[in-house]
């Protein structure tokens, strides 16, 4: 035989035996399942054989469409990502409204999967039919960059009729997200179905392709969670994120539409069959009973994995912070693991076979249950890792410290997520078959499972988390685990019920003896702030049991945060997700101050909004004003809410004074739902860094806050300067500014700084703040922190409005678009800038006093001027006082040892007929003495002295005098100096000058005398 005739002989045995092994099947009107002791054929697939071959997709058709699928899953996470923070911006950042947002997006991936998925099979080519759905996803997208803005119109002008609370304002916001966000999540649920209908044709085998797509996705979606939070969002924002992730998912959009015409089977679908060519024969032949409970158990998958999902996040949150990169990776790694799962599980469960597939997705429920269960264990010892990473020195390589978070996550996610990964394809596969439908299977599988995720949301997110802590919902989730793994097995033909029972019942018996092995943590480490506190916790031998030292008093898991209250040495401490957001001892000024300013401030406070409720103290500084009519308390955390209890020793039971009116909202949601109209507004969120928290130090805030005031209304807005660059501290300054005409910066603390916005002017009016501090609850509070008087309290202010703008300089501005602080403020939080910042500030004033807004210092009395705020009484001399200017300066200057010293000094001038007369008084703590009074007299003559001398003054310390030349030639000037106690204790040290016409050489007895006299004008206010 020739051998061109042995090829042709041999290419029609091959052909044959393709034949015998592919068919072009056609749905029928009944499913039919097949059992067989390999597991199910074709016609247990529900398809009939027609004898028709398709030749398999090249590798470049797979390759381009493959690579589609992945841009395509790293564009929809990027949409979640941007989209969920557009609706926060104005729905809120509550617990309740994160949920309604999630929720919303599953129910629309839901919908899509199954409604689409059901329809898939009589879609002539499913691929374009793919293309056109991202195609929409993409236009979108590219709609959402007003459409929000709409939305927000919207909920603005329906928010008055349906609260912030309740269940009318959470129904509302979860219809407002729903409507947002439903196309293009219906769009992104039909995806997958019509993926593998589409490519089922190609020559791959279905629990092969799915796990292919669902990974691919999976990983595309990983890389998303990646790029946005890492580099697309700090990078160009949101709205150029928005076109970045459109143009991708046109580019998919595209690709595939190009692939797709490419198709060679006429549309039709395509099936292999490995069982063909074994002509095996039907042994059972009937409709499948109780096949849905496959669903079920898929369900439950979905509805633990959400859980976990929420608790590790809960968990992760109190070690490694809850700054917008911490969640990115935890986020990221989830997703990784859930990808790398589906990738590698047709290496391990081979072919397909519903027996071994459904066995197989039981199995690994249970090892998510049981991995998930360790999880915990390991959680107990990331404190110390972190620690131990953070001494190696990878804070000071931020690259590297995410690196070695997301490592720490890893370990504690991946093998659960990577088993959820693996659950998707075989229980997919098996469902697809089992309904002998790929498309309408592959989407209600789909769909069942994202039912479960809802589900894992609202119950666990609302209910099961707050009840039952992180903890016991692990437990609980560990148990559904099970339960979904014991539907799957008892599916199964083999092995028998009994069988399927008895390993239901040893898995169960495994996981509550770990409930017992497995100890709870210690709630005091867990909760000490390990990613905050890592300088004291590392120079401490034993932190834990430092840590141990504190007394717990309040703990408690809520659906916003985990709040607790700790005790050590008469130091309380609030923490929320372990940050220290309050005490009794360390905050206690900037609590007081950054309400007493603003109210001092105002000249008639009523009505007053403080947004952050912390230890209380900040709300009871504006009630201890009795003035006011009402009180605003805006507050996100009901069990911050709890917390406050324990320091009512401090904020004096705010919370019962009939005037406080509680808000459990959203701050920024509030103040969009409601018309409330404040003279004062006092913000005090939590540090910037914070995800979500950085909502509330944007130029929409500041404007939103801004439309809030009544005419001449004061915004307080709290701000600090540690762990902060000087590049995100002037950018909040000029943010600050760009909306308010009228800023001035207070310093009532170290490290703390205040802003004060107004479109108006204001000042500190000396009577109106004397008459304040005579108020008891006011005095107390004040005397507290050493701030019981006019000069101590003008002292905490820091740079004018000019100043301010100069310093801020052309910083980047922080905007809802381009939130710059939430991503650049994490880089800095084991940086020590506080000296950093305070000392560039300090130089950048050279060294000048600044002048607070003050009025009142002085006032007309008898012919002369009384000065109250230094006790004096000035008479006049040969002619009527005129021409006064007072002032109150504050001067800081850097001492030796870097530290910053403070002066102030009450400056006064006039004149008297054809004489100037300047005064100065300081505040010390020691007295001047003789020689500091001659030296500061001296310096005082630059044209010479001509006589000196001293004096007793009546009632009066020993007075210094010096008579010379100043720096002008055509004066001649005669100064006095001198000490006296204020009823505090300090020293109040006077200089006064008075330049007079030139006039001959005085004998010094004369100008003795004429330095006598000038004295004698300055007599002592009763």
């Amino acid at each position: 035989m020739s051998k061109k005739k042995r090829r042709t002989k041999a290419k029609v045995k091959v052909q044959s035996r393709k034949e015998s092994a592919t068919a072009h099947v056609e749905r029928v009107s009944e499913p039919v399942c097949e059992a067989r002791a390999g597991g199910l054929g074709i016609r247990g697939s529900g398809f009939r054989d027609t004898g028709l071959e398709v030749p398999a997709a090249s590798s470049v058709f797979l390759l381009v469409v493959y690579g589609c699928v992945l841009i395509s899953g790293g564009a929809a996470l990027i949409y979640e990502v941007v989209w969920a923070r557009k609706l926060a911006q104005f729905i809120g950042i509550t617990g309740y409204a994160h949920i309604a947002v999630l929720t919303a997006f599953m129910t629309g991936l839901a919908l899509g999967s199954y409604l689409i998925g059901t329809r898939a099979d009589r879609i002539a080519n499913p691929l374009r039919a793919y293309a056109l759905l991202e195609l929409g996803i993409g236009i979108y997208a590219l709609t959402t960059l007003f459409l929000f803005d709409w939305a927000e119109a919207a909920y603005v002008a329906a928010a008055p009729l349906v609260g912030v609370s309740g269940l009318a304002a959470h129904g509302f916001r979860f219809g407002l997200a729903l409507v947002m966000l439903l196309i293009p999540t219906f769009l992104m649920g039909g995806t997958l179905p019509l993926l593998v209908r589409g490519l089922s044709g190609k020559g791959a085998e279905l629990s092969k392709l799915t796990s292919h797509l669902y990974g691919l996705n999976t990983l595309g979606a990983t890389l998303g969670a990646f790029l946005g939070g890492y580099v697309l969002l700090p990078g160009l924002g949101m709205t150029g994120t928005i076109l970045v992730s459109a143009g991708l998912a046109l580019l998919a959009a595209f690709g595939v539409f190009a692939m797709g015409s490419q198709r060679v089977d006429g549309g039709k679908l395509i099936v292999e069959s490995p069982k063909l060519s074994d002509h095996q024969p039907s042994t059972i032949n009937q409709r499948c009973p109780g096949a849905r409970w496959i669903l079920a158990g898929f369900a439950l998958s979905g509805f633990a994995a959400m859980i976990y999902q929420l608790t590790w996040i809960r968990a992760l949150t109190l070690v490694i912070g809850g700054s917008v990169y911490a969640f990115s990776t935890t986020l990221t790694t989830f997703l990784a693991g859930i990808a790398l799962g589906s990738f590698a599980v047709n290496r391990f469960f081979g072919a397909y076979s519903r027996d071994r597939f459904l066995k197989m997705a039981g199995w690994l429920q249970a090892g998510i249950a049981i991995s998930a269960i360790a999880g915990l264990w390991l959680i107990s010892y990331l404190p110390d890792l972190f620690l131990k990473g953070y001494n190696s020195g990878l804070s000071e390589n931020f690259t590297l410290y995410l690196g070695f978070v997301f490592l720490l996550c890893f370990g504690v996610m991946f093998l659960p997520t990577f088993l959820m990964g693996a659950v998707f394809p075989l229980v997919a596969t098996a469902w697809a078959n089992e309904t002998a439908s790929v498309g309408r299977g592959i989407g209600t599988a789909y769909a069942a499972n994202s039912v479960g995720t809802i589900l894992g949301t609202l119950v666990g997110g609302l209910l099961i988390l707050p009840h039952f802590g992180i903890h016991g919902s692990t437990f609980l989730a560990a148990a559904v685990s099970v339960a979904a793994g014991g539907l799957f097995w008892m599916r199964c033909t083999i092995p028998s019920r009994r069988q399927s029972v008895q390993a239901i019942a040893g898995v169960a018996a495994v996981v509550g003896l770990m409930g017992f092995l497995v100890p709870k943590w210690d709630q005091t480490v867990m909760t000490s702030g390990v990613f905050y506190h890592t300088n004291w916790f590392t120079e401490t031998n034993n932190w834990h049991e430092a840590v141990r030292t504190r007394k717990l008093k309040y703990y408690k898991e809520g659906v916003d945060a985990v709040v607790c209250v700790t005790e050590s040495d008469g130091n309380r401490l609030l923490h929320i997700n372990g940050k220290p957001d309050g005490s009794n001892q360390e905050d206690l000024s900037t609590q007081i101050l950054l309400a007493q300013i603003p109210m001092l401030l105002h000249p008639e406070p009523r009505q007053v909004a403080v947004i952050g409720l912390g230890t209380g103290t900040t709300p009871a500084g504006a009630a201890a004003h009795q003035n006011i009519q009402s009180l605003d308390v805006i507050e996100i955390s009901p069990e911050v809410i709890e917390a406050s209890n324990f320091f009512r020793d401090i904020n004096h039971g705010v919370l019962d004074d009939p005037r406080t009116v509680l808000r459990v909202a959203d701050a920024r949601n509030f103040l969009h739902a409601s018309g409330n109209r404040y003279d004062v507004i006092v913000s005090e969120p939590s540090n910037p860094w914070i995800s979500g928290v950085a909502n509330l130090f944007t130029q929409e805030f500041f404007a939103l806050a801004k439309s809030r005031l009544t005419e001449g209304g004061i915004m307080s807005q709290w701000i600090h300067c540690y762990n902060m660059a000087p590049e995100d501290l002037r950018g909040i300054i000029r943010t600050y500014q760009s909306v308010f005409a009228n800023v001035t910066l207070w310093m009532p603390t170290r490290g703390d700084l205040i802003l004060i916005g107004s479109d108006k002017p204001y000042a500190l009016d000396y009577g109106r703040v004397s008459a304040a501090l005579g108020e008891e609850r006011i005095r107390l509070m004040l005397d507290l922190i050493e701030r019981g008087t006019f000069e101590k309290i003008a002292s905490t202010f820091f740079l004018g409005n000019d100043d301010l703008k100069a310093y801020a300089g052309d910083a980047p501005l922080n905007t809802d678009d381009r939130p710059r602080l939430e991503f650049s403020a994490p880089r800095y939080l084991y940086s020590q800038t506080t000296e950093k910042n305070l000392t560039g500030i300090v130089k950048f004033l050279a060294g000048r006093s600044v002048l607070p807004p003050v009025s009142g210092l002085v006032r007309s009395e008898r012919g002369g001027l009384a000065v109250p705020s230094i006790g004096m009484v000035i008479r006049p001399g040969k002619a009527s006082i005129e021409k006064v200017n007072a002032a109150l300066a504050v001067t800081r200057q850097i001492t030796v040892n870097g530290a910053i010293a403070v002066g102030t000094q009450h400056l006064l001038q006039w004149s008297e007929g054809t004489d100037l007369i300047s005064l100065a008084a300081s505040s010390n703590t020691q007295a001047w003495t003789e020689e500091d009074r001659n030296a500061i007299l001296a310096a005082a003559m630059t044209g010479g002295i001509v006589a000196q001398g001293e004096f007793q003054l009546p009632g009066r310390p020993l007075a210094n005098w010096v008579a010379g030349s100043g720096t002008d030639p055509r004066y001649r000037t005669i100064g006095l100096a001198w000490s006296t106690r204020t009823d505090g204790g300090d020293a109040r040290d006077y200089i006064s000058l008075r330049q007079y016409s030139n006039s001959p050489e005085q004998e010094a007895s004369v100008l003795s005398e004429t330095a006598r006299k000038f004295a004698g004008q300055f007599g002592t206010s009763e």
